[in-house]
């Protein structure tokens, strides 16, 4: 069992999945710390390197821990020195316990402080095994595995827990790398919560290793700072990537798998549609830290209306707040009318009124909008 892990450990790796040294199996913790940061993905270069880094660091390695640039496992690197500890619970199972795990790959340190991975081995057949030389495939279930990465300018904190299945070690010829909802949880930083779960399938053959072939694909979800993002990741059998994300905000990433950086990043425009209709006023920060509006004593709060004619509508109510409470109050006097018209240019939303023009950058997350004024004041509105 143990040497059998070993050469796994070497011989292949998936998305975020730190596989080909241990760091990695998904995620489903919480954020450790008091995250506090409202930025999306876009805003945030450290969450777009780490999301690039962490696609691309598998194959990277998988090339320098093989044998002559091809499939087969280096034997001079599969006994290196892991602090994990293995032990055989049945045929073809075992549990590695992780205590003080730490390695570096390219400059980053990461380090595993607990939890565990449940490891099943399968011969050709579909049947339990501990002989090495038949089995073809692993399944690894990792148990709230906590993880700290630090690369000299970023510290990533997570709790990883899901499923990998890995089929192809029998016939040496390609890999596949199925991927069941693998999540892992917590922050950047210790102020951008994050939140991963992935799915799909990674196949690596002779063609396009070590990187991943065309039409391989994986796809699933990002939770960042409250924002969510569904994501896809397309290879085409070389060392780059695209990955794609929509909803809270939506553009591509073209990495390099090879380096793990990010080689462009181009964002999507915002439609006009997307923002027709009332919103109504739900959070807005103070000091730095978002807090509810709440309506006042007749159920009124401020509201604003988009119209296809690029025309607008605000009824804008006066709202307090101060350090003794930690919500704003929409107070009970005749709000502010605005009339005036909205023009959409990529994020950007500039609002003219009479002879005031301002300009915003939004995003949109499932029914909420997300405003920064040009001050850095920073409001979500809620679709009615």
């Amino acid at each position: 069992m143990k040497n059998c892990f070993i050469v796994f450990f070497c011989c292949i790796g998936f998305g975020i999945m730190l596989i080909s040294t241990g760091c990695g199996g998904g995620g489903g913790g919480t954020a450790s710390g008091n995250p506090s940061s409202t930025a999306t993905i876009a805003e945030s270069a450290a969450a777009k390197e780490f999301i690039a880094r962490q696609i691309a660091i598998n194959y990277a390695e998988l090339n320098t821990r093989s044998a002559s640039g091809n499939m087969r496992a280096n034997p001079k690197r599969l006994n290196e020195p892991r602090a994990a500890q293995t032990i055989e619970t049945g045929v073809g199972t075992g549990r590695i316990t992780y205590t003080n795990d730490v390695f570096s790959m390219f400059g980053v340190t990461y380090t595993y402080s607990s939890g565990y991975q449940n490891i099943t081995l399968r011969d050709y057949l579909g049947n339990l095994t501990n002989n090495e030389n038949i089995f073809d495939s692993i399944e690894l279930d990792s148990q709230n595995m906590a993880c700290s990465i630090a690369d000299g300018s970023n510290v990533v904190n997570l709790v990883y827990n899901g499923k990998l299945i890995l089929q192809g070690f029998y016939s040496k010829n390609s890999f596949t790398v199925k991927a069941l909802n693998l999540t892992m949880a917590g922050n950047i930083n210790n102020q951008d919560n994050i939140r991963w779960t992935m799915n799909g399938t990674v196949t690596v053959n002779q063609s396009s290793f070590p990187y991943p072939i065309s039409g391989s694909s994986e796809s699933g979800s990002i939770v960042f700072n409250g924002y969510t993002y569904n994501y896809s990741i397309a290879y085409n059998g070389t060392n780059q990537a695209s990955v794609n994300l929509s909803g809270a905000e939506n553009f591509t990433m073209l990495i390099n798998l090879s380096t793990g950086a990010v080689v462009s990043s181009s964002q999507s425009e915002v439609t006009s549609y997307d923002i027709l209709g009332k919103w109504k006023l739900v959070e807005e920060d103070r000091d730095g830290i978002m807090l509810p509006v709440y309506v006042n004593s007749t159920g009124k709060i401020s509201q604003i209306t988009f119209s296809a004619n690029k025309t607008l509508y605000y009824e804008n109510y006066s709202r307090t707040s101060n350090s003794n409470i930690n919500y704003w109050i929409t107070e009970n006097v005749a709000p502010e009318t605005i009339y005036g018209t909205y023009t959409i240019i990529g994020n950007q939303l500039t609002v003219t009124s009479g002879n005031n023009s301002l300009t915003h950058t939004i995003t949109f997350s499932g029914n909420q909008l997300r405003q920064v004024n040009q001050w850095g004041e920073i409001y979500i509105w809620e679709k009615i």
